[in-house]
């Protein structure tokens, strides 16, 4: 409470306080401080203003009480060849036929499949080849297959042609593409070229349980994908430091009080030791920061430290993001 406040022992087992923070409690994927908000606005109302919550925190990062997408509702359904999809074993059907067509790598073959998927009617097949066709879709249209990156750049209209839960396991294999390889490993570098779309459908409503889907699958890798899809911003700070001919070199990312700026061994970065270092144009560090990500630039909230807006910086040319406090 308030200094000089008293609480009120509200009308049940409970004081107005515990009430009103039972109440809100739950909410999933609510910080802490938003928790908090909410609370002492409850609290304000129900005690008709005679009681005010009152913290005092030096908390570092984000928390929430209620993580929203920890639940087994949200568990993978499909089966380990349609994840590990190097092993998956294409039915000899005309979605087969269209999955080994993307396969092909080879912009000739891969074009006519992509006019094909708009032909057949998605039902009539199992729910691993449709999200084996959603990744091998998304994965032409970064090779630059034209028809593919127009399926793409369509994807919400495409999407609501289709049946809804067609639609659900297309995008839930575009949005697994993006992370895991063909062996359903994290990737290393994350499949980038087209995500900005992907993660834009992911964020309609309509579409809400594929963003559950792959924030699901995602935890298990919190320390190596540190945006997840469905964060509303990704705030970091970037420090540099002196560097040649009075320019700058990036030194240290910082993300929830902690640096996370590593080199390609998972080494902390040391640019005194580093010789990968290459100089750029700071929108070019900007754009590889969102792809390292896969967070769009619109959600990027970035804070620079010794920088003076000059138009070169230096950086590695090869580093990683990555967290490793929980």
């Amino acid at each position: 409470m308030s200094p000089g406040e008293k609480a009120e022992d509200g009308e049940g087992r409970n004081g107005s306080y515990t009430e009103v923070l039972l109440a809100h409690i739950k909410t999933p994927d609510l910080s802490i401080e938003d928790l908090f908000k909410r609370v002492r606005n409850s609290l304000n109302i129900k005690t008709n203003g005679k009681q005010t919550s009152w913290e005092h925190m030096s908390l570092i990062g984000e928390f929430c009480f209620n993580y929203g997408y920890v639940s087994g509702e949200y568990s993978i359904k499909y089966s380990k060849n349609a994840l590990v999809d190097s092993r998956f074993s294409i039915e000899d059907n005309k979605l087969g036929e269209i999955i080994e067509s993307l396969k092909s790598h080879n912009w000739y073959v891969q074009n006519p499949a992509i006019s094909k998927v708009r032909k057949i009617d998605l039902t009539d097949f199992k729910i691993d080849s449709i999200f084996v066709l959603g990744r091998n879709i998304y994965q032409a249209a970064c090779g630059k297959a034209s028809a593919a990156v127009e399926y793409i750049n369509d994807l919400y209209v495409e999407l609501k042609l289709l049946d809804g839960e067609a639609a659900f396991h297309i995008l839930n294999g575009m949005l697994y593409e993006i992370y895991f390889s063909s062996l359903g490993k994290i990737r290393k570098r994350l499949k980038t070229e087209c995500f900005e779309k992907v993660l834009r459908v992911s964020d309609k409503v309509m579409f809400e349980e594929s963003k559950k889907f792959i924030r699901y699958t995602l935890l298990p890798n919190e320390e190596k994908v540190i945006f997840l899809p469905g964060n509303e911003s990704f705030i970091i700070d970037l420090y540099f430091e002196n560097y040649q001919d009075d320019e700058k070199v990036l030194s240290k990312v910082f993300y929830n009080g902690q640096n996370v700026l590593y080199d390609d061994e998972d080494e902390l970065f040391d640019y005194e030791s580093s010789w990968d270092i290459g100089r750029k144009k700071y929108e070019e560090l900007e754009v590889k920061l969102s792809k390292m990500l896969a967070c769009p630039i619109s959600k990027m909230q970035i804070t620079n430290h010794g920088f003076n807006d000059d138009e070169y910086i230096h950086a590695p040319h090869f580093f990683k993001l990555m967290n490793y406090v929980n």
